[in-house]
């Protein structure tokens, strides 16, 4: 009669709770909203829950649903092993679970949502994922890109598509260990930013075959690679040819200094991989191609240009970069905002996000005396810090679950 009793007092909550703020500094968010007081700890880990565990008084968290455009439809719950509900499916292994304000297409939301899941699985054994469950919104995500899939194959040790529950039938899925995050990167301390990164970058190295290169001495000869990647069609540059000679004529008087223009948009993960190993300077317009700085020996530049109209409407979205080259132990060299283009012809106090969509992909134009003026700035810049450096960051040639993790 216990059991019986703990069986049907199983009850379901839904995965998007409309009742509460969809972003949020506090414990409450939409997604799991019962779920609280576990957003930042003393030891600067981001937000995190494991089931089972006290919080679910030792019960396993189970999922319900897999609706792709109503997050209100999914439901989730906690159920004794011993007893779970009927029709439910217990899953064995280790699943991981993530809610995401944006996408899993995208490199930077992506990578901003789950790659948190590889400190976690380095803080607790190497133990190598089961499946992942993934949503927008509590909504059921069907896919991810080919960037963020190849990432976390490196990072965590096998390779993951969204797990969509769907052959299990209509009751709950129940799962013997459950690690949820909803914030992404959220709270994490700089101290585990840099770690998190160095051990990323490590295992993507080995995942695509990529020697790790030194920044101070420069690889072998000392030279110094500036990567110039042109984007094509939104916020591309809408004079490249002028933006590759003013930075030309500064390379050349700068011995060793050789200039690449690359479209990251041709380029296979491990190209692009390689590509940013060998870069000492990268100079781009804002976009998600910058997320590949991670992968950007320790100690390089980035150089972002913007349309106009982004500091002014963008708000915070337009900083993420700059955190992330302090995240991953590179030098943002700041900025250069275009200053030509039309006035927006909306209300900019009452419509400032259509004024964001007015010039949000507008291309990117061209300041040559900046440029030049800049670029030999950084230049300058880089060959001080080598000159400074005593000792090089360590070129790890082994990484943390290299005794679990085989790369074929």
């Amino acid at each position: 009669m216990v059991g019986e009793h703990l069986r049907h007092s199983f009850t379901m909550m839904e995965l998007k709770d409309l009742s509460q703020p969809g972003l949020s500094n506090g414990d409450t968010i939409w997604f799991m909203s019962s779920l609280h007081g576990n957003s930042v700890d003393d030891q600067g880990k981001p937000e995190e829950f494991r089931f089972p565990s006290t919080i679910s008084q030792g019960r396993l968290l189970c999922l319900q649903g897999n609706h792709t455009h109503n997050g209100t439809m999914n439901k989730y719950g906690f159920a004794w092993k011993g007893f779970l509900p009927d029709g439910a499916t217990y899953l064995p292994g280790l699943t991981l679970v993530a809610d995401n304000y944006w996408d899993y297409v995208n490199p930077w939301h992506s990578m901003s949502a789950l790659i948190n899941f590889a400190a976690w699985r380095v803080d607790n054994g190497c133990k190598v994922p089961a499946r992942i469950v993934a949503y927008h919104w509590g909504e059921m995500v069907t896919k991810m890109g080919d960037w963020i899939t190849n990432v976390l194959h490196a990072s965590l040790g096998v390779k993951l598509r969204p797990d969509t529950l769907s052959s299990y039938g209509s009751g709950p899925v129940c799962f013997e260990d459950a690690i949820v995050q909803r914030r992404g990167l959220g709270g994490m301390s700089k101290e585990r930013m840099n770690r998190l990164f160095d051990m990323v970058r490590c295992k993507v190295y080995q995942f695509c075959k990529v020697p790790p290169r030194s920044f101070v001495l420069g690889g072998k000869d000392g030279r110094i690679d500036i990567t110039l990647v042109a984007r094509s069609g939104p916020r591309e540059f809408s004079n490249l040819s002028g933006v590759v000679s003013a930075v030309s004529e500064q390379c050349a008087m700068v011995k060793g200094c050789k200039l690449d223009i690359v479209s990251i948009g041709n380029l296979s993960f491990c190209e692009q991989v390689e590509v940013m190993s060998k870069s000492d300077v990268l100079l781009t317009a804002h976009g998600a191609q910058l997320t590949n700085m991670m992968f950007m020996p320790r100690g390089g530049s980035v150089m972002e240009l913007f349309p106009k109209g982004w500091l002014e409407f963008a708000g915070v979205g337009q900083y993420i970069y700059t955190w992330l080259a302090d995240w991953t132990g590179l030098k943002h060299e700041g900025v250069w905002r275009d200053p030509d283009g039309p006035d927006c012809p909306y209300d900019t106090k009452t419509q400032a996000l259509e004024c964001f969509l007015f010039y949000k992909d507008r291309s990117v134009g061209l300041n040559s005396s900046h440029l030049s003026s800049w670029t030999a700035d950084v230049l300058e810049r880089i060959q001080a810090r080598r000159a400074s450096s005593v000792a090089d960051h360590i070129l790890e040639t082994s990484c943390s679950c290299d005794s679990v993790d085989r790369f074929t």
